[in-house]
């Protein structure tokens, strides 16, 4: 019988004899083989695991797509997942509806979930006013004070190198609080014009504080609860040890409502 080298070889022979329109309409006719609902299938989490001859056959017409470097079409809501995809970024793709393909089929204009999750979500700075400068600079004191009491080292040690930033929640899919983060370094923090006008100054700080954490991965990692934990021992012990800590906090949260908008 036939192998899947040899089924990959006849479907790219195949393919080589249709026109560009032609191998794009049949690998569109055949998405409910090569893409799933469910980020659980087999296909995204054995990927490499041998799947039905028809989802062979498909692979072998996207190897000529690819070789044509060919657009699947305008806007695919198609995104490609590996057994490593963050949970958040699967669950955001769901909510927003998308198909989910194995991550070795991301290519032409079908990206990997990382890079797709990265484009949806990057969040532009917008320039702050007098006041948004300084309630950035006073949540920052405020997160410092964390980091000075931190003994378990779990806090970013960056924090006065780092630069706050402004942005509109409205003209992006983040968080109104959200830390950016590369390579495992915290390199910043975002706050939503909104919640600086109205949310209050310490939730803020402790959202700021948990976004700041995801250096040692999502909110549902193993790493990250360990962390927050961690961090909340050491703050609580802090705060019934040195009630000056909590005077510190008490005097910005004061001058943050002095601000005012």
């Amino acid at each position: 019988g036939l192998d899947e080298d040899d089924v990959q070889s006849l479907a790219r022979r195949y393919a080589k004899s249709m026109t560009d329109e032609e191998l794009l309409q049949s690998v569109a006719s055949l998405e409910d083989i090569w893409t799933t609902s469910n980020p659980k299938d087999d296909m995204i989490v054995n990927p490499w695991s041998t799947h039905s001859l028809e989802f062979t056959f498909v692979k072998g017409l996207m190897q000529e797509v690819h070789s044509r470097n060919l657009q699947i079409s305008n806007n695919p809501k198609i995104v490609g997942l590996t057994s490593s995809t963050p949970t958040e970024q699967i669950e955001y793709f769901q909510k927003e509806g998308y198909r989910f393909t194995p991550g070795y089929m991301s290519f032409s204009n079908i990206l990997n979930a990382d890079e797709l999750y990265a484009q949806t979500h990057k969040l532009h700075s917008v320039e702050p006013t007098e006041t948004e400068t300084k309630k950035l600079q006073l949540i920052q004191m405020a997160a410092k004070i964390f980091t000075e009491n931190d003994s378990y080292g779990v806090m970013p040690r960056n924090i006065d190198s780092t630069t706050s930033y402004v942005f509109n929640s409205a003209e992006s899919n983040c968080p109104t609080v959200h830390a950016k983060i590369e390579d495992g370094e915290y390199k910043g923090l975002f706050i939503d014009r909104n919640a600086l006008k109205y949310a209050d100054f310490m939730t803020l700080v402790q959202e700021s504080i948990c976004q700041m954490l995801h250096t040692a991965g999502n909110d549902k990692s193993a790493n990250y609860s360990y962390e927050l934990t961690d961090l909340l021992r050491t703050q609580v012990d802090q705060f019934i040890k040195d009630p000056t800590v909590a005077r510190r906090l008490r005097i910005l949260q004061i001058m943050y409502d002095n601000l005012g908008d």
